[in-house]
Protein backbone atom coordinates (compact mmCIF):
# COMPACT_ATOMS: atom_id res chain seq x y z
CA UNK A 1 0.00 0.00 0.00
CA UNK A 2 1.61 3.48 -0.85
CA UNK A 3 0.37 6.55 1.21
CA UNK A 4 0.75 9.92 0.37
CA UNK A 5 2.00 11.98 2.98
CA UNK A 6 1.65 15.83 2.81
CA UNK A 7 2.86 18.46 5.50
CA UNK A 8 1.97 22.52 4.93
CA UNK A 9 5.63 23.75 4.92
CA UNK A 10 4.33 27.01 6.57
CA UNK A 11 6.28 27.48 9.93
CA UNK A 12 8.37 23.89 9.39
CA UNK A 13 12.09 23.89 8.80
CA UNK A 14 12.56 23.70 4.65
CA UNK A 15 14.98 20.91 5.50
CA UNK A 16 12.90 18.90 7.57
CA UNK A 17 13.26 14.94 6.61
CA UNK A 18 10.64 12.79 8.48
CA UNK A 19 9.90 9.60 6.63
CA UNK A 20 8.53 9.66 2.74
CA UNK A 21 6.63 13.10 3.96
CA UNK A 22 6.78 16.17 1.35
CA UNK A 23 6.74 20.05 2.30
CA UNK A 24 4.07 22.06 0.31
CA UNK A 25 4.22 25.58 1.14
CA UNK A 26 0.82 26.96 1.76
CA UNK A 27 -0.78 23.54 2.01
CA UNK A 28 -3.63 24.72 4.63
CA UNK A 29 -4.88 27.62 2.39
CA UNK A 30 -4.09 26.09 -1.23
CA UNK A 31 -4.93 22.53 -1.23
CA UNK A 32 -4.22 22.19 -5.10
CA UNK A 33 -1.02 20.29 -4.86
CA UNK A 34 -2.69 17.10 -3.49
CA UNK A 35 -4.11 16.35 -6.65
CA UNK A 36 -1.22 15.49 -8.31
CA UNK A 37 1.38 14.83 -5.23
CA UNK A 38 -1.44 12.15 -4.06
CA UNK A 39 -2.33 10.42 -7.69
CA UNK A 40 -1.75 6.97 -8.05
CA UNK A 41 -1.50 6.50 -3.94
CA UNK A 42 -3.99 4.19 -1.89
CA UNK A 43 -4.31 6.65 0.94
CA UNK A 44 -3.46 9.90 1.73
CA UNK A 45 -2.15 11.71 5.51
CA UNK A 46 -1.89 15.83 5.54
CA UNK A 47 -0.44 17.65 7.94
CA UNK A 48 -1.87 20.97 8.43
CA UNK A 49 -0.81 23.45 11.00
CA UNK A 50 -4.03 25.91 10.65
CA UNK A 51 -7.43 24.21 12.08
CA UNK A 52 -9.20 26.79 9.56
CA UNK A 53 -8.58 25.10 6.74
CA UNK A 54 -11.56 24.07 3.97
CA UNK A 55 -12.57 20.85 4.29
CA UNK A 56 -14.55 20.71 0.98
CA UNK A 57 -11.41 22.13 -0.45
CA UNK A 58 -9.22 19.22 0.39
CA UNK A 59 -12.35 16.38 -0.22
CA UNK A 60 -12.14 18.12 -3.83
CA UNK A 61 -8.83 17.47 -4.36
CA UNK A 62 -8.81 14.33 -2.90
CA UNK A 63 -11.44 13.08 -4.74
CA UNK A 64 -9.37 14.34 -8.35
CA UNK A 65 -6.58 12.35 -7.28
CA UNK A 66 -8.97 9.45 -7.02
CA UNK A 67 -8.97 8.97 -3.56
CA UNK A 68 -12.36 8.50 -1.07
CA UNK A 69 -12.43 11.93 0.25
CA UNK A 70 -13.67 10.63 3.60
CA UNK A 71 -10.58 8.17 3.98
CA UNK A 72 -8.10 11.11 4.39
CA UNK A 73 -6.51 11.18 7.73
CA UNK A 74 -5.09 14.82 8.96
CA UNK A 75 -2.29 15.39 11.82
CA UNK A 76 -2.71 18.56 13.43
CA UNK A 77 0.98 19.84 13.39
CA UNK A 78 0.75 21.66 16.57
CA UNK A 79 0.38 18.55 18.63
CA UNK A 80 4.27 18.05 17.43
CA UNK A 81 5.06 20.95 19.34
CA UNK A 82 8.28 21.41 16.95
CA UNK A 83 9.31 17.84 18.32
CA UNK A 84 10.97 15.64 14.94
CA UNK A 85 10.14 12.30 16.99
CA UNK A 86 6.52 13.26 18.24
CA UNK A 87 5.87 14.40 14.50
CA UNK A 88 7.24 10.66 13.22
CA UNK A 89 5.16 8.91 15.71
CA UNK A 90 2.13 10.74 14.84
CA UNK A 91 2.47 10.17 11.25
CA UNK A 92 2.84 6.30 11.67
CA UNK A 93 -0.29 6.71 13.60
CA UNK A 94 -2.34 8.33 10.82
CA UNK A 95 -0.95 6.29 7.80
CA UNK A 96 -1.62 3.03 10.10
CA UNK A 97 -5.21 4.35 10.51
CA UNK A 98 -5.56 5.69 6.90
CA UNK A 99 -4.10 2.35 4.98
CA UNK A 100 -7.28 0.12 7.30
CA UNK A 101 -9.78 2.66 5.98
CA UNK A 102 -12.95 0.41 5.04
CA UNK A 103 -13.80 2.34 2.41
CA UNK A 104 -17.22 3.94 2.28
CA UNK A 105 -20.42 4.26 0.14
CA UNK A 106 -23.16 7.17 -0.88
CA UNK A 107 -24.53 5.54 2.30
CA UNK A 108 -22.06 7.09 4.30
CA UNK A 109 -21.42 10.31 3.15
CA UNK A 110 -23.51 12.91 4.72
CA UNK A 111 -23.36 16.02 2.66
CA UNK A 112 -22.82 19.69 4.78
CA UNK A 113 -22.44 23.10 3.23
CA UNK A 114 -19.42 24.09 4.25
CA UNK A 115 -18.66 27.65 6.17
CA UNK A 116 -15.89 30.48 5.40
CA UNK A 117 -12.87 29.42 7.41
CA UNK A 118 -10.18 31.88 5.88
CA UNK A 119 -9.78 35.22 4.19
CA UNK A 120 -8.98 33.22 1.12
CA UNK A 121 -12.44 31.51 1.46
CA UNK A 122 -14.44 35.21 1.58
CA UNK A 123 -13.73 35.65 -2.04
CA UNK A 124 -14.86 32.24 -2.93
CA UNK A 125 -18.36 30.28 -2.95
CA UNK A 126 -18.39 27.93 -0.28
CA UNK A 127 -17.56 23.93 -0.64
CA UNK A 128 -20.15 21.45 -0.18
CA UNK A 129 -17.88 19.08 2.71
CA UNK A 130 -18.73 15.36 3.17
CA UNK A 131 -19.04 14.00 6.84
CA UNK A 132 -18.97 10.23 7.68
CA UNK A 133 -22.07 9.09 8.99
CA UNK A 134 -23.40 5.76 9.88
CA UNK A 135 -25.13 2.88 8.07
CA UNK A 136 -26.86 0.21 9.08
CA UNK A 137 -26.78 -3.38 7.19
CA UNK A 138 -29.92 -4.88 7.39
CA UNK A 139 -28.00 -8.62 7.32
CA UNK A 140 -26.16 -8.73 10.93
CA UNK A 141 -28.89 -6.66 12.09
CA UNK A 142 -31.00 -7.64 15.21
CA UNK A 143 -33.97 -5.05 14.88
CA UNK A 144 -36.23 -8.23 14.50
CA UNK A 145 -35.09 -9.61 17.33
CA UNK A 146 -36.51 -6.93 19.18
CA UNK A 147 -32.60 -4.94 19.24
CA UNK A 148 -32.87 -1.30 19.63
CA UNK A 149 -29.33 -0.55 21.05
CA UNK A 150 -28.62 1.77 18.34
CA UNK A 151 -32.07 3.76 18.30
CA UNK A 152 -31.50 4.09 22.43
CA UNK A 153 -28.17 5.08 21.98
CA UNK A 154 -28.57 8.23 19.40
CA UNK A 155 -29.31 11.39 21.10
CA UNK A 156 -30.21 13.24 17.81
CA UNK A 157 -33.01 10.46 17.15
CA UNK A 158 -31.83 10.02 13.61
CA UNK A 159 -32.24 6.17 14.15
CA UNK A 160 -35.79 4.38 14.39
CA UNK A 161 -37.43 1.03 13.81
CA UNK A 162 -40.10 0.25 11.17
CA UNK A 163 -41.30 -3.18 10.25
CA UNK A 164 -38.32 -5.22 12.21
CA UNK A 165 -35.58 -2.58 10.38
CA UNK A 166 -33.33 0.51 11.59
CA UNK A 167 -33.96 3.49 9.58
CA UNK A 168 -31.42 6.41 9.61
CA UNK A 169 -32.62 9.57 8.87
CA UNK A 170 -29.44 11.61 7.62
CA UNK A 171 -30.54 14.77 7.88
CA UNK A 172 -30.70 15.24 11.57
CA UNK A 173 -27.73 12.49 12.32
CA UNK A 174 -24.93 14.51 14.21
CA UNK A 175 -22.22 11.59 13.61
CA UNK A 176 -20.87 11.00 16.90
CA UNK A 177 -20.34 7.24 16.66
CA UNK A 178 -22.56 6.18 19.78
CA UNK A 179 -24.89 3.98 17.37
CA UNK A 180 -21.66 2.17 16.20
CA UNK A 181 -20.28 1.28 20.00
CA UNK A 182 -23.70 0.18 20.64
CA UNK A 183 -24.77 -1.83 18.10
CA UNK A 184 -23.39 -5.68 19.49
CA UNK A 185 -23.82 -7.61 15.66
CA UNK A 186 -21.39 -5.08 13.71
CA UNK A 187 -24.55 -3.93 11.89
CA UNK A 188 -23.61 -0.38 12.13
CA UNK A 189 -20.79 0.96 10.10
CA UNK A 190 -19.33 4.46 10.29
CA UNK A 191 -16.47 4.24 7.97
CA UNK A 192 -14.49 7.29 9.92
CA UNK A 193 -14.62 5.51 13.26
CA UNK A 194 -14.28 1.72 11.94
CA UNK A 195 -13.06 -0.20 15.02
CA UNK A 196 -10.00 -1.79 12.95
CA UNK A 197 -8.65 1.57 12.00
CA UNK A 198 -8.54 2.85 15.07
CA UNK A 199 -7.10 -0.29 17.00
CA UNK A 200 -4.16 0.12 13.81
CA UNK A 201 -3.65 3.77 14.89
CA UNK A 202 -3.21 3.14 18.68
CA UNK A 203 -0.95 0.34 18.04
CA UNK A 204 1.30 2.35 15.58
CA UNK A 205 0.97 4.84 18.38
CA UNK A 206 2.31 2.84 20.79
CA UNK A 207 5.34 1.09 18.97
CA UNK A 208 8.43 1.69 20.42
CA UNK A 209 10.36 1.41 17.27
CA UNK A 210 8.80 4.65 16.04
CA UNK A 211 10.21 7.90 17.78
CA UNK A 212 11.09 8.72 21.41
CA UNK A 213 11.40 6.19 23.93
CA UNK A 214 9.65 6.27 27.16
CA UNK A 215 5.85 5.79 28.20
CA UNK A 216 3.46 6.73 26.17
CA UNK A 217 -0.24 7.54 26.97
CA UNK A 218 -3.26 7.81 24.41
CA UNK A 219 -5.93 11.09 24.75
CA UNK A 220 -8.81 10.27 22.58
CA UNK A 221 -10.17 13.50 21.86
CA UNK A 222 -13.54 14.87 20.21
CA UNK A 223 -12.59 15.76 16.11
CA UNK A 224 -14.73 19.02 17.50
CA UNK A 225 -12.54 20.31 19.82
CA UNK A 226 -9.45 22.71 18.94
CA UNK A 227 -7.19 21.71 22.00
CA UNK A 228 -3.54 20.54 20.93
CA UNK A 229 -2.28 17.79 22.51
CA UNK A 230 1.43 18.61 23.89
CA UNK A 231 2.30 16.90 27.04
CA UNK A 232 5.31 15.43 26.85
CA UNK A 233 4.44 10.96 25.84
CA UNK A 234 0.40 12.02 25.28
CA UNK A 235 -0.25 11.05 21.74
CA UNK A 236 -4.16 11.84 20.72
CA UNK A 237 -6.58 9.56 18.44
CA UNK A 238 -9.32 11.51 17.30
CA UNK A 239 -13.37 10.29 17.41
CA UNK A 240 -15.97 11.67 16.09
CA UNK A 241 -17.44 12.44 19.45
CA UNK A 242 -15.80 11.35 23.25
CA UNK A 243 -19.01 10.23 23.96
CA UNK A 244 -19.31 7.24 21.84
CA UNK A 245 -16.65 5.85 24.05
CA UNK A 246 -17.41 2.82 26.08
CA UNK A 247 -15.55 1.36 29.28
CA UNK A 248 -14.10 -1.42 26.84
CA UNK A 249 -12.57 1.57 23.81
CA UNK A 250 -11.46 3.43 27.31
CA UNK A 251 -9.60 0.36 28.69
CA UNK A 252 -8.34 -1.03 25.15
CA UNK A 253 -4.74 1.05 24.55
CA UNK A 254 -3.78 0.31 28.42
CA UNK A 255 -3.98 -3.59 26.72
CA UNK A 256 -2.01 -2.76 24.16
CA UNK A 257 0.33 -0.93 25.90
CA UNK A 258 -0.23 2.36 26.59
CA UNK A 259 0.93 3.71 30.18
CA UNK A 260 -2.20 5.42 30.53
CA UNK A 261 -5.57 6.66 28.67
CA UNK A 262 -7.01 10.10 28.88
CA UNK A 263 -10.44 11.51 27.60
CA UNK A 264 -10.88 14.67 27.14
CA UNK A 265 -14.34 16.14 26.62
CA UNK A 266 -15.16 18.40 23.97
CA UNK A 267 -14.18 22.16 25.14
CA UNK A 268 -14.36 24.58 27.54
CA UNK A 269 -18.08 25.02 26.28
CA UNK A 270 -19.14 21.56 26.43
CA UNK A 271 -20.28 18.94 24.22
CA UNK A 272 -23.26 20.04 21.85
CA UNK A 273 -24.60 16.55 22.37
CA UNK A 274 -24.71 16.86 26.07
CA UNK A 275 -22.74 13.62 26.03
CA UNK A 276 -20.09 15.10 28.96
CA UNK A 277 -22.06 13.53 31.81
CA UNK A 278 -21.66 9.99 29.75
CA UNK A 279 -18.10 10.49 29.39
CA UNK A 280 -17.46 11.39 33.22
CA UNK A 281 -19.25 8.29 34.33
CA UNK A 282 -18.40 5.85 31.86
CA UNK A 283 -14.48 7.08 33.30
CA UNK A 284 -15.32 6.56 36.64
CA UNK A 285 -16.52 3.29 35.65
CA UNK A 286 -13.19 2.47 34.47
CA UNK A 287 -11.56 3.85 37.44
CA UNK A 288 -13.69 1.79 39.68
CA UNK A 289 -12.69 -1.51 37.65
CA UNK A 290 -8.81 -1.08 37.16
CA UNK A 291 -9.13 -0.08 41.39
CA UNK A 292 -10.53 -3.44 41.67
CA UNK A 293 -8.41 -5.36 38.93
CA UNK A 294 -5.12 -3.99 40.96
CA UNK A 295 -3.95 -2.16 37.98
CA UNK A 296 -3.87 1.45 39.30
CA UNK A 297 -6.99 3.42 38.68
CA UNK A 298 -5.43 6.68 37.99
CA UNK A 299 -4.07 5.16 34.50
CA UNK A 300 -7.85 6.26 33.21
CA UNK A 301 -8.55 10.22 33.62
CA UNK A 302 -10.06 13.25 31.99
CA UNK A 303 -7.45 15.48 31.62
CA UNK A 304 -3.66 13.67 30.77
CA UNK A 305 -1.42 13.82 33.67
CA UNK A 306 1.86 12.36 35.29
CA UNK A 307 2.25 9.02 33.19
CA UNK A 308 3.41 5.80 34.72
CA UNK A 309 6.82 4.66 33.87
CA UNK A 310 5.54 1.14 33.14
CA UNK A 311 2.48 -0.28 30.83
CA UNK A 312 0.45 -3.19 32.01
CA UNK A 313 2.65 -6.27 31.33
CA UNK A 314 -0.40 -8.33 29.87
CA UNK A 315 -1.48 -10.13 26.63
CA UNK A 316 -3.11 -7.93 23.94
CA UNK A 317 -6.64 -9.35 23.00
CA UNK A 318 -6.94 -9.67 19.53
CA UNK A 319 -9.93 -7.01 18.60
CA UNK A 320 -10.64 -5.02 21.40
CA UNK A 321 -12.60 -2.60 19.50
CA UNK A 322 -14.92 -4.98 18.08
CA UNK A 323 -18.62 -5.88 18.92
CA UNK A 324 -18.47 -7.61 22.25
CA UNK A 325 -14.91 -6.89 22.74
CA UNK A 326 -15.47 -5.95 25.98
CA UNK A 327 -14.54 -9.26 28.00
CA UNK A 328 -11.62 -9.85 26.38
CA UNK A 329 -9.89 -6.43 27.47
CA UNK A 330 -12.03 -7.01 30.77
CA UNK A 331 -10.61 -9.98 31.07
CA UNK A 332 -7.02 -9.19 30.32
CA UNK A 333 -6.87 -5.99 32.60
CA UNK A 334 -8.43 -8.47 35.40
CA UNK A 335 -5.13 -10.43 35.56
CA UNK A 336 -3.20 -7.99 37.06
CA UNK A 337 -5.46 -9.00 39.86
CA UNK A 338 -5.45 -12.69 41.79
CA UNK A 339 -9.32 -11.45 43.10
CA UNK A 340 -12.09 -11.89 41.30
CA UNK A 341 -13.80 -8.33 40.50
CA UNK A 342 -17.46 -7.34 40.46
CA UNK A 343 -18.06 -3.76 39.70
CA UNK A 344 -22.28 -2.76 39.52
CA UNK A 345 -23.29 0.45 38.42
CA UNK A 346 -24.25 2.33 35.59
CA UNK A 347 -22.49 2.69 32.23
CA UNK A 348 -21.38 -1.42 32.53
CA UNK A 349 -20.50 -2.57 29.58
CA UNK A 350 -21.68 -5.57 30.43
CA UNK A 351 -24.84 -7.40 32.01
CA UNK A 352 -25.85 -10.74 34.39
CA UNK A 353 -28.54 -12.63 34.07
CA UNK A 354 -29.98 -15.20 36.38
CA UNK A 355 -32.93 -17.11 36.38
CA UNK A 356 -34.88 -18.60 38.57
CA UNK A 357 -35.65 -21.99 38.60
CA UNK A 358 -38.90 -22.01 40.11
CA UNK A 359 -40.54 -19.31 37.80
CA UNK A 360 -39.24 -20.05 34.75
CA UNK A 361 -40.86 -21.89 32.15
CA UNK A 362 -38.34 -22.69 30.50
CA UNK A 363 -40.28 -21.48 27.02
CA UNK A 364 -36.94 -20.08 26.07
CA UNK A 365 -38.66 -16.41 24.74
CA UNK A 366 -35.70 -14.80 26.13
CA UNK A 367 -33.12 -17.05 24.25
CA UNK A 368 -34.95 -16.22 21.24
CA UNK A 369 -34.69 -12.52 21.29
CA UNK A 370 -31.63 -12.25 22.75
CA UNK A 371 -30.05 -10.16 19.84
CA UNK A 372 -26.13 -10.66 21.41
CA UNK A 373 -26.29 -14.31 21.39
CA UNK A 374 -25.91 -14.20 25.66
CA UNK A 375 -28.59 -16.47 26.26
CA UNK A 376 -28.96 -19.34 24.33
CA UNK A 377 -31.63 -22.92 24.42
CA UNK A 378 -30.01 -26.12 24.08
CA UNK A 379 -30.50 -29.56 25.32
CA UNK A 380 -30.62 -33.35 24.98
CA UNK A 381 -32.22 -36.67 26.31
CA UNK A 382 -35.68 -34.82 26.75
CA UNK A 383 -34.20 -31.92 28.87
CA UNK A 384 -33.84 -28.40 27.59
CA UNK A 385 -31.76 -26.11 28.76
CA UNK A 386 -31.32 -22.21 28.79
CA UNK A 387 -27.58 -21.43 28.78
CA UNK A 388 -26.24 -17.67 29.59
CA UNK A 389 -22.31 -15.93 28.29
CA UNK A 390 -21.93 -13.18 30.46
CA UNK A 391 -19.67 -12.12 27.94
CA UNK A 392 -21.84 -11.56 25.04
CA UNK A 393 -24.28 -10.00 27.73
CA UNK A 394 -24.67 -5.91 26.32
CA UNK A 395 -27.35 -5.53 29.48
CA UNK A 396 -30.06 -4.17 26.84
CA UNK A 397 -32.60 -5.83 28.46
CA UNK A 398 -34.60 -7.27 25.41
CA UNK A 399 -34.82 -10.77 27.14
CA UNK A 400 -36.54 -9.53 30.59
CA UNK A 401 -39.36 -7.42 28.44
CA UNK A 402 -40.14 -10.53 26.36
CA UNK A 403 -39.76 -12.89 29.27
CA UNK A 404 -43.89 -13.79 29.78
CA UNK A 405 -43.42 -14.72 33.81
CA UNK A 406 -40.92 -11.76 34.09
CA UNK A 407 -43.63 -10.51 36.82
CA UNK A 408 -42.92 -13.72 38.95
CA UNK A 409 -39.73 -13.01 38.87
CA UNK A 410 -38.74 -15.76 36.63
CA UNK A 411 -35.60 -13.46 34.62
CA UNK A 412 -33.22 -10.61 36.40
CA UNK A 413 -30.95 -8.63 34.16
CA UNK A 414 -27.93 -6.52 36.49
CA UNK A 415 -25.63 -4.17 34.52
CA UNK A 416 -22.49 -5.45 35.82
CA UNK A 417 -19.01 -7.11 35.06
CA UNK A 418 -17.94 -10.28 37.24
CA UNK A 419 -14.62 -11.46 36.06
CA UNK A 420 -15.68 -14.57 38.02
CA UNK A 421 -18.48 -15.51 35.44
CA UNK A 422 -16.75 -14.32 32.60
CA UNK A 423 -13.88 -16.88 33.76
CA UNK A 424 -16.52 -19.44 33.53
CA UNK A 425 -17.39 -18.41 30.06
CA UNK A 426 -20.77 -20.16 29.26
CA UNK A 427 -22.70 -21.55 31.99
CA UNK A 428 -26.41 -23.67 32.37
CA UNK A 429 -28.92 -21.16 33.75
CA UNK A 430 -31.85 -23.41 33.93
CA UNK A 431 -32.66 -26.78 33.02
CA UNK A 432 -35.89 -28.74 33.15
CA UNK A 433 -37.65 -32.23 31.52
CA UNK A 434 -39.70 -31.92 27.85
CA UNK A 435 -42.53 -33.88 27.47
CA UNK A 436 -42.88 -35.83 24.55
CA UNK A 437 -45.73 -36.55 21.75
CA UNK A 438 -47.42 -39.67 23.42
CA UNK A 439 -48.31 -40.64 19.36
CA UNK A 440 -45.24 -39.48 17.81
CA UNK A 441 -42.72 -38.57 20.06
CA UNK A 442 -41.60 -35.11 18.91
CA UNK A 443 -41.00 -33.01 21.57
CA UNK A 444 -44.05 -31.17 23.14
CA UNK A 445 -42.75 -28.56 25.23
CA UNK A 446 -40.82 -28.63 29.13
CA UNK A 447 -42.77 -29.56 32.08
CA UNK A 448 -43.07 -26.63 34.20
CA UNK A 449 -44.26 -24.71 30.95
CA UNK A 450 -47.20 -27.58 30.20
CA UNK A 451 -47.76 -26.86 34.48
CA UNK A 452 -48.10 -23.23 34.17
CA UNK A 453 -50.63 -23.44 31.25
CA UNK A 454 -52.39 -26.22 33.05
CA UNK A 455 -52.98 -23.81 35.87
CA UNK A 456 -54.51 -21.15 33.23
CA UNK A 457 -56.67 -23.46 32.11
CA UNK A 458 -60.19 -24.25 33.43
CA UNK A 459 -61.00 -26.89 30.87
CA UNK A 460 -59.10 -30.34 32.36
CA UNK A 461 -59.78 -32.08 29.32
CA UNK A 462 -58.08 -29.19 26.85
CA UNK A 463 -55.25 -29.26 29.03
CA UNK A 464 -54.40 -32.88 29.07
CA UNK A 465 -54.44 -33.02 25.08
CA UNK A 466 -52.03 -29.80 24.76
CA UNK A 467 -49.58 -31.66 27.64
CA UNK A 468 -50.49 -35.57 25.34
CA UNK A 469 -49.85 -34.68 22.15
CA UNK A 470 -47.49 -32.71 20.02
CA UNK A 471 -49.73 -29.80 17.61
CA UNK A 472 -49.32 -31.87 14.97
CA UNK A 473 -50.88 -35.11 16.49
CA UNK A 474 -53.34 -32.55 18.44
CA UNK A 475 -55.08 -31.64 15.62
CA UNK A 476 -54.97 -34.96 14.12
CA UNK A 477 -56.28 -37.23 16.94
CA UNK A 478 -58.85 -34.20 18.36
Amino acid sequence: MTTAVLLCGDGLPPDLRVGEARLVAGLCTRPEPVRELAAGATAVVLGLCDRRHSLGAVQREVRKAGLDPLGVEFVDLRDADGDVGRLETLLAGAAARAEAFPGSGPEHAKLVMGQTANRRALLTLALPEYHAAPAVDDGPCAAERGCRACVDACPQEALSLSGGRVLHNRSVCEPCGRCVTACPTGAVANPGVDPSAVAAQIRALLDPAVGAAGPRGIVFRCRRGNHPETDPGWLPVSVPCTGMLTPAWILAPLALGAAAVAVRPCDAVGCPLAHDELVVERVDWCQEFLDGAGGDAGRVSLVPDALPAEPLSIPAPANPFAPLGAAAVLAALSQASDQDVRVARAGSPLGIIDIDPVACTGCATCAQSCPAGALSVGGANGTRSITFDHARCIACGVCTGRCPESEAGAIRLTAAVETARLARGREVVWEGAVTSCESCGAPVATEALLARVGALLADDTVASAISRYCSHCRGVRL
